[in-house]
Parts: C-alpha cells; sequence; structure tokens
C-alpha cells in the first residue's frame, strides 16, 4: 500500500484501535514502520493528551511576535494562562497548544482530536484557525463537522486496509456506504451460485457413483459372458464415465468460488456501543448543597444556587471551558453519602493512571505485568507527549 498526503487536510478516519494515532506517530518522526519507508521534510505532532505545556510556550507567550499575539488574540487565549497552568480546563489547554503548533508553522502538522475537550465556541475557533494552515495536515477526529469543513480528502482504515476517498467525512461515508452495498449483493450472490453448483455437484457424484456400480463385475455370475461383454465395452468406451469427470468439474468451480469468498470482505455492520446497568436509588435524593462558593483560580470563583439530585434526574452541565463544570462535579463527588455506589469518569487521567489501568486490566499474572511495564514506560512514551516539533515526517509513506 502506498499513500500520498497533498497539501491541504486530510482526514484519518477509522475504528479506536484501526491504527489512526499509529499513523500520525509515524508521519511526525517518532515511530517508524515495521516495513517501507517514509518520505517527507518535517512537522509537528499534537496528541490527545493535555497533562503537560507544550514546548517553547514560554516563548510563544514572551515572544512579542506579531503572529503569536493574532493567535492568542484569535484563539482566545489570555496572557494570564501562562501563570496557571494547572488549573487551565482542557479545553484551555488545548487551545494552547494548537495555538502554539499553529505559530510554529511547519511543513506538516499531525493533529490527534483537536476538539475532544472544547466547548462549541472552541471548536469554532480551532476550525477558523486551522482553514488558514497552507501545509500537509493530518487530522485524526471523531468531530464530523470539523472533518466535513477542513478536509480535502480522507483516509478509511478498517480491518488492516487503508483507501483515501475524495471529500470530507460525510461524503466518503456515503460512497463506503455504496461500497458495502456492492460488496454485500457481490458476496450475496457468489454464496447462490456457490450452493447452486454444490447442488450440481452433488447429483453428478451420485450418478457417477451409480455408474461405478453399474460397471462392477462382483455380483456378476462367472458363467454371465454377455453382461461382462457389455460392461468392457462401457469401460473401454468410456460412455459412464462421463459422470464422473463432469462431477470433478463441478467440484473444482465450487472450490474456486469458496476461494473467491474467503477473499470476500465481510460488509456485514459491527455493533458497537457501551452498555451501563444500575439499579435506582431509593433514597429521596442522592445529594443536597446549600448555596455557595467554590474558588476557580486567581480572583474567579463559581457561585451556585441551592442544588438538589433526585434518583430519577438526568443532569446535563454546560458552559464555556473554564466555567467550572468539572469543579462543580468534583464538588458534588466529594459531598456524596459513602455508601452510594458510583462510576465516575473523567474527562482525562493522568498518564500514570493510564499506565496503572492498563495494567489492572491486563496484568492477568507477573509475566504479563511485566511485559506492560517494559511496552508502556509512563515518562517515555511518546502518546504523552505534548507537542513534538521537527522530527522528519512524511509526505508520502509506501508499505513494501
Amino acid at each position: 500500500m502506498s499513500v500520498q498526503f497533498p497539501e491541504g487536510w486530510t482526514g484519518i478516519t477509522g475504528d479506536n484501535g484501526a491504527g489512526k494515532t499509529t499513523l500520525l506517530l509515524m508521519a511526525a518522526g517518532i515511530e517508524n514502520p515495521s516495513a517501507g519507508d517514509i518520505q517527507g521534510k518535517g512537522g509537528i505532532y499534537c496528541p490527545q493528551r493535555t497533562d503537560d505545556p507544550p514546548g517553547d510556550w514560554e516563548e510563544f507567550f514572551y515572544s512579542g511576535d506579531r503572529d503569536a499575539e493574532r493567535l492568542m488574540n484569535r484563539l482566545n487565549i489570555n496572557a494570564a494562562f501562562m501563570d496557571r497552568w494547572d488549573t487551565l480546563s482542557h479545553g484551555e489547554r488545548k487551545r494552547i497548544q494548537v495555538g502554539i503548533a499553529l505559530w510554529k508553522n511547519p511543513p506538516l502538522l499531525a493533529l490527534d482530536e483537536p476538539t475532544n475537550h472544547l466547548d462549541r465556541e472552541g471548536r469554532d475557533l480551532i476550525a477558523a484557525n486551522l482553514e488558514g494552515y497552507r501545509g500537509i495536515g493530518l487530522l485524526v477526529s471523531h468531530d464530523r463537522t470539523l472533518l466535513d469543513r477542513l478536509c480535502k480528502s480522507c483516509l478509511f482504515l478498517r480491518g488492516g486496509n487503508a483507501v483515501m476517498r475524495p471529500g470530507g467525512i460525510s461524503q466518503g461515508l456515503a460512497e463506503e456506504d455504496r461500497e458495502r452495498l456492492a460488496g454485500r449483493r457481490m458476496k450475496q450472490n457468489l454464496a447462490a451460485e456457490r450452493s447452486r453448483l454444490a447442488a450440481e455437484a452433488d447429483k453428478r457424484r451420485r450418478t457417477a457413483e451409480s455408474a461405478k456400480n453399474r460397471l462392477s463385475k462382483k455380483h456378476i455370475d462367472p458363467k454371465d459372458k454377455d453382461t461382462k461383454g457389455k460392461i468392457n465395452l462401457a469401460i473401454i468406451s468410456g460412455k459412464d464415465a462421463s459422470g464422473t469427470r463432469l462431477y470433478r468439474k463441478m467440484q473444482n468451480r465450487v472450490e474456486r468460488l469458496d476461494r473467491s469468498l474467503e477473499k470476500t470482505r465481510d460488509f456485514g455492520e459491527q455493533k458497537k456501543g457501551l452498555t451501563l446497568r444500575g439499579t435506582k436509588a431509593k433514597m429521596d435524593s442522592l445529594w443536597r448543597s446549600p448555596p455557595g462558593e467554590i474558588p476557580l483560580g486567581e480572583d474567579q470563583v463559581l457561585q451556585f444556587p441551592e442544588l438538589i439530585i433526585l434518583p430519577e434526574n438526568r443532569i446535563a452541565l454546560t458552559g464555556p471551558n473554564g466555567a467550572g463544570k468539572s469543579t462543580l462535579i468534583r464538588h458534588i463527588r466529594a459531598g456524596l453519602p459513602p455508601q452510594l455506589k458510583t462510576l465516575y469518569i473523567p474527562q482525562e487521567i493522568t498518564a500514570e493512571e493510564s499506565a496503572e489501568l492498563l495494567r489492572e486490566v491486563l496484568d492477568e499474572n507477573e509475566k504479563t505485568g511485566e511485559k506492560l511495564s517494559r511496552a508502556f514506560p509512563v515518562s517515555a512514551h511518546p502518546r504523552q507527549a505534548s507537542c513534538n516539533p521537527a522530527f522528519p515526517a512524511p509526505v508520502r509513506y509506501a508499505n513494501s
């Protein structure tokens, strides 16, 4: 397989685990392909994570560069962010991360889920600034609006295969649906033809077996010279052997169809999703808090009225990045009664927590845990980095 990425944005799409991030890491020169080669000039990779400040972020804030100031204004980045990274929301951190990458203006920019933590305003800000990038852009995202807005083409990773399609994600998915329908029809036709030929081959087999029995002399009277003569004549003429030849011919066709069916992709839809099961609490209320306020940072507080959570409630928290949504959730969790079973799924977990979670899931024995520790060193794994500039990145990579 050979893929060439032109100037402009190319979307990289596929299921989790399909290899999207690995492709970006190879494009940025952080990981090497196991076969084939990568050709290109150089670029920057920006990961999903926002644990640490990006490289050169102090220079970005204090350079006084006109381009840096323009990006800060367009991305709504406040100069005060410089002194409070730990209290910034992940959405605010993401705007800084993308802003610095654009400020460097690399020949190739590989972005991994740049809108994951952003509200609507933040997504619009990111999209508007990415539109102005003139290099080779590789974009991994589940944000269809962003992919349609930016991308001239999309690379689809499915089942170990890669297919490049023109246009945004909507156009590409429509083409994929058409291909899936055509492939499903082709497979159904092959299966129907295989069934028909298999039935015909079975019929020929029975005919051939019957002919074989007719040519047998086992149960003929040794003195019946006339019958034996007829059998000998049939053997010499080969008249009854035609059934066997037809059967073998049919069987060969069935075997060829079996090989074709094995090579044909399975175009069935895979079920996806996550199901969480639970029971309704029997308490009158799960949590109650009088009016109050929570500090959000320097000279900022979140004020709230009396809050009540009932067992049947389904509550959404909305607001711009940095408004205090995650802070309020932490406040609520701290006040929940200890006997109440809860499941908390954070927006982001640390690199150390990620490694520990992998160990808990995969560490069925000590040997597996040791192998995992070697494979995922917390401090060194490139997927935990913030931004990785100046790596040799490709315009094209080919798999031999």
